[in-house]
């Protein structure tokens, strides 16, 4: 991919910050709620804990130990991400196109049209975004137009990025069930932290993309894994999050780096867990770490967790007020649920 052209598709998008409302709420007749306590109406309105494989990111206790061979593979993947011995994925030559057009806000949206009808999977994903709670109208979107119209240049660029990471991700079976649940993060993540920005007078559409990709160090990681991993041994979830722990940030900037990406998604999806370090775009990954820490929570059925990030280090450095924390999380716990409810009606 061009350097050119890969800064084109999203480079003044990421330049032009919309101003942040730092006015307070207005305050009300009841006192707001404790920041940090569990309410009542947060537990009965909880979601339940995710079935299958699990959160890669759950933290694994002081009795984790290695089963047999699992420390030799940990060597063998130290080595191949030292030596840069992983694949940088490609994003599709059709999107690549389509981004660069996004970039320009005079782009003709017959020329989308007819690039966007020759791919399948991007016209039903388009299609599907358009009619959802999030844009749904008073009618259907049911035309590529009218889809491209409704979600705006903003709205399918986060369709395209949502649809190359899952290209990449899902290009063979191999360790699937791995690959969808870093994709389910991936979606959560973005879904999060879009439902973040609009209380913060951010742009919702760029912080969803710094959500959807901020852990995309995991796709080249996931191909190591296919590579180096026993055929006859399936993989522990708590050692596979040892590996995505341990690594997931250097390649994550590498690859950012690779697809030319703004240098503020680079800077992310290299320092976001220790966001206090990111000395280039430390509010950003501050608000991607609480996106993440909320999925986390919201994923595992653990309220307790979840309501103490009101007075979590993220939340301060976003420099919201107090009384307003807690209503951040249950916008934040609702997009959550509601995403879930789309995907089961799918």
């Amino acid at each position: 991919m061009p350097a050119a052209e890969g800064r084109a598709l999203m480079l003044s998008w990421f330049q032009r910050p919309k101003a942040v409302d730092g006015g307070e709420t207005a305050a009300t007749e009841a006192p707001p709620p404790e920041p940090g306590a569990v309410r009542p109406d947060m537990l009965d309105e909880f979601p339940e804990p995710l079935d299958g494989i699990g959160n890669f990111d759950l933290p694994r206790g002081d009795d984790f130990e290695f089963e047999p061979g699992e420390e030799a593979l940990l060597a063998e993947v130290a080595a191949a991400v030292a030596k840069g011995e992983f694949d940088l994925p490609l994003i599709p030559s059709t999107h690549i196109a389509l981004l660069d057009l996004t970039s320009d806000p005079d782009a003709d949206v017959g020329k989308m049209d007819r690039l966007i009808s020759t791919d399948v999977a991007l016209t039903a994903a388009l299609l599907k975004t358009a009619n959802s709670v999030l844009y749904a109208g008073t009618r259907r979107a049911e035309t590529v137009r009218g889809a491209v119209l409704r979600v705006g240049l903003r709205g399918l660029r986060s369709v395209l990025l949502s649809l190359s990471v899952r290209s990449v991700l899902f290009k063979t079976n191999e360790l699937a069930p791995l690959a969808e649940e870093v994709w389910r993060q991936s979606q959560s993540v973005a879904t999060n932290a879009r439902a973040l920005a609009v209380p913060l007078g951010l742009d919702p559409e760029r912080y969803y993309v710094l959500g959807l990709l901020h852990d995309v160090g995991k796709v080249p990681l996931l191909d190591i894994l296919r590579r180096l991993a026993p055929r006859d041994r399936e993989l522990r979830a708590p050692f596979i999050g040892l590996v995505f722990d341990r690594y997931h940030e250097e390649v994550g900037g590498k690859l950012a780096a690779a697809w030319n990406l703004p240098e503020e998604i680079v800077s992310v999806a290299g320092c976001h867990h220790d966001f206090e370090r990111n000395e280039t775009h430390r509010r950003s990954a501050a608000l991607v770490h609480l996106a993440h820490a909320q999925d986390l929570f919201l994923s595992s059925g653990r309220p307790s967790e979840y309501a103490a990030l009101a007075t979590s280090a993220a939340m301060a450095e976003l420099g919201l007020a107090a009384p307003m924390r807690t209503g951040l999380l249950d916008a934040v716990r609702n997009a959550y649920v509601q995403r879930l409810r789309d995907a089961a009606v799918a």
